[in-house]
Parts: C-alpha cells; structure tokens; sequence
C-alpha cells in the first residue's frame, strides 16, 4: 500500500508540473480537448519517472513478503528467508539472496525495454 501512495504522489506531481509548462499552455491556445491534452503531452512526460519506479518495486516486494508472511505464519518465500535467517542456513539464504537479486536485475531489465518503448529516440 506505501508504494500505491508513493506512486500516486509521484502522478500527481508529474502532473501539476506538466500543466504548467509552455507546451500544455500552446496546446490550449491551439482549442485541444483536455483529454487530448492529457494522453498526448502530459502523460508520455510522466511516463518516465513511473517506469523507474515500477522497476524498483519487484524486489521492494520480496521485503514486504518476509514481513507479512512471518507475522502470519503464511508459508512462502518470505517465511522461508526469515526462518533460514534464524537457523542461520547459509545455503538457502545464499539462493534466496541470489533470486532477490535476479529479480533487481529483471526489474531493470523490464524498465529499460519499456524506457525504449516509450520513448524509441532514445535507442541510440
């Protein structure tokens, strides 16, 4: 729930400060729609600091596993990397650690390819 506030915060940000700027302003003088406006101008401008930050929420998940599912007693990967942590099972926390960090490396990944997506001018 912190990140969909977080996100949210970051959207509305975005957004009051596209609405501000000279290229929105031309866009109203010229008779466009709002919605126009919107979907055209503000949002590929916002597009950016979202896809940064959905490619750091995959293993920002992980972290919010280990803290409901050890509460909870629910069995997963979060009670998994807690329960080797207290009996001290190197091994699993070893392979536990290394999916974590596969999952960054597939975070940033999946960011870059919608990066180029988003914007192709910037597959230079």
């Amino acid at each position: 729930m912190l990140q969909f506030a977080f996100i949210s915060r970051q959207v509305r940000v975005g957004v009051i400060d596209a609405y501000s700027m000279d290229y929105v302003k031309t866009a109203r003088a010229k008779g466009l729609k709002e919605s126009t406006i919107l979907f055209k101008h503000i949002f590929p401008n916002i597009l950016f600091p979202l896809i940064t930050i959905f490619g750091q929420t995959l293993p920002i998940l992980f972290g919010g596993s280990v803290i409901i599912e050890s509460i909870f007693n629910i069995p997963g990967m979060g009670l998994e990397m807690y329960e080797s942590v207290v009996n001290f099972d190197y091994p699993m926390i070893v392979a536990i650690f290394t999916i974590i960090g596969f999952l960054t490396i597939l975070g940033y990944l999946i960011s870059d390819i919608l990066y180029a997506i988003a914007d192709p001018r910037l597959n230079t």
